[in-house]
Order: C-alpha cells, then sequence, then structure tokens
C-alpha cells in the first residue's frame, strides 16, 4: 500500500517527503544514520532534479553522501565507501568537484575492486587536472596513479608517467607531492635493480619531506632507502632505516 500511495504523489510532492524524512534524521544527528539521511537527499534529488530547487538539493545530497563516504572509510569499509563516492558523483557536475571526489576514491576503490578500478578514477582526475586544474593536485595524482602501476608490476609505464613530472619539480619550491613523486621514481629504479640511481631520488625527497615535516612521506623515503641501501650491501643500516620507516608509517596513520 505504502509503495501504491508513493507512486501516486507528484515529482515535487516526493521530494518534498524525501527532505522532510532527510532533516529529520539530519536532526537527531547519530552518525550511524548518516547513510540513511544521504540516501534521503539523494532520493529527494532524484525525484525531481529540475530547476534552481533540484540544484540546492544535489547540493545537499553531494555533502551528505561524501559525508557518509568518509564515515565508511574511517570502519574500513571500502566496498561501501566506494558505492557512496558513486553517487555523489552522479548529483556533481562541476569538473574541479568531481576530480576531487576522484581523487579521494581511488584508493579505496583499489583496495575493494582492484587496481583497475582505483587507475580509472586517478586518470579520470587527472585529465581534467592536467588541463586547467591544479598543479599541485595533479601532481598528487601522479604520484599515487604511479605507485599503483608499480605494485601491478608495470614498471615501465610508471616510469613514463613519473619521469617528466620530476623533471618538472623546481628546486625550492617543493611541496608534499613533489616528496612523493621523488619516491616513486626513486622505486621504479629500485625494481629495475638500479638502486644507486634511486638514492639521489630518495636523498631529495628526504630532504623536501624534512623542511616540510611531511612525517608520512619521510616514513616512506625511509622504506625505500632501506630496499636501496640493501642491494648496496649494507644490511644493518637496512634494518634501521626500515625498522624505522614501519614505525613511523604506524604513527602516522600511513596505508
Amino acid at each position: 500500500m505504502r509503495e501504491i500511495a508513493y507512486a501516486t504523489l507528484s515529482k515535487r510532492d516526493r521530494r518534498a517527503r524525501h527532505l522532510a524524512a532527510a532533516r529529520h534524521f539530519e536532526a537527531v544527528g547519530d552518525e550511524e544514520v548518516t547513510g540513511v539521511l544521504a540516501s534521503h537527499y539523494l532520493d529527494a534529488y532524484r525525484a525531481a532534479p529540475e530547476g534552481p530547487q533540484g540544484d540546492a538539493v544535489a547540493a545537499q545530497a553531494r555533502v551528505a553522501l561524501r559525508a557518509t563516504a568518509e564515515r565508511a572509510l574511517s570502519l574500513h569499509a571500502n566496498a561501501t565507501a566506494v558505492t557512496f563516492f558513486e553517487q555523489a558523483l552522479t548529483v556533481t557536475s562541476d569538473p574541479a568537484e568531481r576530480a576531487a571526489i576522484q581523487l579521494r576514491m581511488a584508493e579505496p576503490a583499489e583496495a575493494a575492486l582492484g587496481i583497475e578500478a582505483g587507475e580509472r578514477h586517478l586518470r579520470d582526475a587527472l585529465t581534467w587536472l592536467s588541463a586547467q586544474g591544479d598543479p599541485g593536485a595533479a601532481e598528487f595524482a601522479i604520484a599515487r596513479l604511479g605507485r599503483s602501476l608499480i605494485q601491478a608490476s608495470r614498471i615501465e609505464e610508471a616510469q613514463e608517467l613519473l619521469a617528466p613530472a620530476v623533471e618538472r619539480i623546481e628546486v625550492g619550491t617543493e611541496t608534499v607531492a613533489a616528496a612523493r613523486l621523488l619516491n616513486e621514481i626513486a622505486r621504479v629504479r629500485l625494481f629495475a635493480g638500479e638502486p644507486e640511481k634511486a638514492l639521489p631520488f630518495i636523498e631529495r625527497g628526504l630532504a623536501v619531506a624534512e623542511r616540510l615535516r611531511a612525517e608520512p612521506e619521510i616514513a616512506e623515503l625511509f622504506i625505500s632507502k632501506s630496499w636501496a641501501v640493501t642491494a648496496q650491501g649494507h644490511p644493518r643500516e637496512a634494518q634501521i632505516l626500515g625498522a624505522g620507516g614501519l614505525s613511523w608509517r604506524v604513527a602516522t596513520g600511513w596505508s
């Protein structure tokens, strides 16, 4: 009976009912119902997406869906987070915000669905960021994509992606993203069996990360350096660097 009654409502009435339900759950203020709240905002938008009010509801749905996705991430529910991020994309038309969402969802998508899923979101975001977006965000996207390619043993592709980005890093203006790029290009060289070529990138990355106090990046660079010095016949130094890097990575919450 409820479904029949709902079907007889006009689109605007359906939207109004979903908005009323969303605002009720919003007033409750319970994190456990954030998914229900987001779903009502999304259904309100779908019921009547046209016009200025449709745009306003889309904005509310977008905020709620992204917040729900972040909560899912905090609970390590990667597949659930990806679902909510994908729903957020359906109510997002601004290309900059779409790129931001895709950057954020790439890692949980990779964890839940495989490297190809994460790669797709990273490349979509990177296409826009490289053309007209934030160069710093583009650097982060390139570093993250390079990391995925390395993990997939696609070393030549990673080299082709990372090398031009590393060449564009200007001395004295490096960012945290630059430290990540330097670490990933170093790992390319390590996978190629060239630790002597990896170390200069690692040392430069450490200098940048230390200056910026970028602790997660310092931890990752220590781990890369451990690998490099192992290959050069310094196992004790490698052990100290590796243990320090791993403990620091845990302490800083890097994944």
